[in-house]
């Protein structure tokens, strides 16, 4: 006999109401973080290994990008720790812990440095033994935005190439990491507007080398929609499509359905040994892609080069101008009548072919593509001075060699960091000292200022803001020099009182070193954004009155 049983089925979910305690417990998670950076910081390093990988890897506390997947993974083993141990999950500082380090990373979109986690800890501990005084946290903030307007106000800007040169000899490891590093920025006559003009990839060899190309950066790849015609491309592969020799080009304005509008085009390229590069502001289907990677595969049996490369065209990717509107990328494929030989079925008299040749086809020098970016060169349309675009640039490719893969995996990040990180943003934007010297500097600049009314609040405010921003800098020669507590508070006494916001207190230097000189500094933009994001996470958990919590199933194994 069956028997059958009903049940309500309910989630757990504590709700914890925000006091004290619940804020402690939501930064109890973002404590241990900040306690394991700044052990690491400034000048100092970790041993990690990867999930997925054997060796493990030096990651130092330049490395940005790397140190930001060591914090992902360190949510990862917190979240997986949690969702096998429900008993966790049920422990408020555990779970709340959790909730507050999650939120922490979100405002500050997983730019996650030691003056972040610092400055986040400091002010909600302070907010907590204020948190019954009206008005706290808005005088806080208003002073930290005082900070910021005088940063901004003294950020400056390297230009000078000698200067550039001697503060990438001290930000590199090695001066082999220096050297090609500075060969890579005279290539671009130390210009670089923004970090994808260089790159910096494994080599095949043990030593460095450079690859320099001018040409025109397409935003969009090889058309990856059919897998036959990626096929017909060996892109599947080779991962990448080359053409070195001169090709044709083809602007067709519309969706490309039909066979018989683009045969003609593929045979007079097939009879003339030319790839033929197909850009197209519509779809490639039907009849006319399976033409296409027909005579792609028919081409590659018979020995001969010619093969059709198809480009979408979304307006988006060129500042929302359309193809009919693109005078640059017309004159630079070097059509025969410009905009008047982009072909359009619905409009055009002539269907391209070896007849209609001198109406329609322009050329291009060489092609390099993958299904995510195109670059396309044609030397003789960059003598043209009139072009003027952000697409054509100079970029330049960075091979690092090394004995181990290892090695080469180091100075890739580092190098990469370097200039991708710090040299490309702090060209474009300004520098300011580093170590926590430029928010030491800001403190004493508020220390300088007026109060805007002289109660005891306000004077409580200023004197715990002037704390938080000393103390970066107080951490950092603890880290790099071993000091004494009272050497580093005399150097950093000192700082604050140097007549130049570049000069700074060091130890090892008789007088006021320059910071440029010794290499430490860091671009502006970084410091201001994280004090943006600092800001917007302590506004968020100081405005929130509850938080509920979710306790979550144990994974079932299959």
């Amino acid at each position: 006999m069956l028997r059958f049983s009903r049940s309500i089925k309910t989630l757990h979910t504590p709700t914890h109401f925000t006091d004290d305690i619940v804020r402690s417990n939501l930064m109890s998670k973002i404590k241990l973080l900040d306690d394991i950076l700044n052990r690491i910081s400034y000048d100092r390093s970790v041993l990690y290994t990867p999930k997925y990988k054997r060796i493990p890897q030096l990651i130092t506390s330049k490395d940005t990008v790397r140190m930001g997947t060591l914090v992902r993974n360190f949510i990862d083993n917190i979240t997986i720790d949690q969702a096998y141990d429900v008993t966790k999950q049920l422990n408020p500082k555990e779970k709340l812990g959790k909730v507050g380090l999650e939120l922490f990373l979100e405002c500050n979109r997983s730019h996650v440095t030691p003056l972040s986690t610092h400055l986040s800890v400091m002010m909600l501990d302070t907010y907590n033994r204020y948190a019954s005084e009206t008005g706290f946290l808005e005088m806080t903030l208003e002073e930290l935005k005082v900070a910021q307007s005088y940063l901004v106000a003294n950020k400056f800007v390297v230009q000078n190439e000698k200067d550039i040169d001697m503060l990438i000899d001290n930000l590199a490891f090695t001066k082999q990491d220096a050297s090609i590093m500075k060969d890579a920025l005279r290539e671009l006559n130390y210009q670089l507007p923004s970090d994808d003009i260089i790159r910096v990839v494994r080599g095949n060899t043990m030593e460095d080398s450079i690859d320099v190309s001018k040409g025109w950066k397409y935003q969009a790849g090889v058309l990856d929609t059919n897998e036959p015609y990626l096929k017909s491309l060996q892109i599947d592969k080779k991962k990448l499509v080359t053409v070195s020799e001169p090709s044709l080009v083809l602007i067709f304005d519309g969706v490309l359905r039909d066979a018989d509008k683009i045969q003609p085009s593929l045979h007079y390229a097939a009879k003339a040994k030319k790839s033929l590069l197909l850009i197209v502001n519509g779809d490639v289907t039907g009849d006319a892609l399976a033409a296409i990677t027909i005579n792609n595969n028919k081409n590659n049996r018979n020995g001969n080069p010619s093969k059709t490369i198809i480009l979408r065209y979304f307006d988006k990717d060129h500042d929302n101008t359309s193809i009919q509107e693109n005078h640059d990328l017309v004159k630079f494929c070097q059509l025969p009548q410009g905009l008047g030989s982009i072909y359009s079925p619905k409009f055009s008299e002539y269907v391209p072919s070896s007849a209609s040749a001198k109406l329609f086809f322009g050329s291009m020098e060489s092609i390099k593509a993958t299904t995510g970016e195109c670059f396309l060169y044609n030397p003789s349309a960059l003598q043209d001075e009139n072009a003027d675009n952000k697409s054509l640039q100079t970029t330049v490719t960075l091979n690092i060699g090394g004995q181990s893969e290892f090695e080469i995996d180091q100075r890739r990040a580092s190098i990469d960091n370097v200039l991708n990180n710090i040299m490309c943003h702090g060209l474009s934007d300004g520098f300011i000292p580093s170590h926590g010297i430029a928010l030491a500097k800001a403190a004493h600049y508020l220390s300088q200022q007026p109060f805007k009314n002289d109660s005891l609040m306000a004077k409580t405010v200023r004197s715990e803001l002037i704390e938080m921003l000393t103390l970066p800098m107080d951490q950092a020669l603890q880290n790099k020099f071993s000091l004494s507590r009272f050497a580093r508070a005399k150097l950093v006494s000192n700082t604050m009182n140097a007549a130049s916001f570049r000069y700074a207190c060091l130890p090892g230097h008789d007088q006021e070193a320059n910071t440029l000189a010794t290499g430490d500094i860091e671009p502006w933009n970084k410091l201001n954004q994280t004090l943006d994001n600092v800001a917007s996470f302590v506004k968020m958990i100081t405005s929130c009155n509850a938080f509920v919590t979710r306790i979550f199933e144990k994974p079932k194994r299959e």
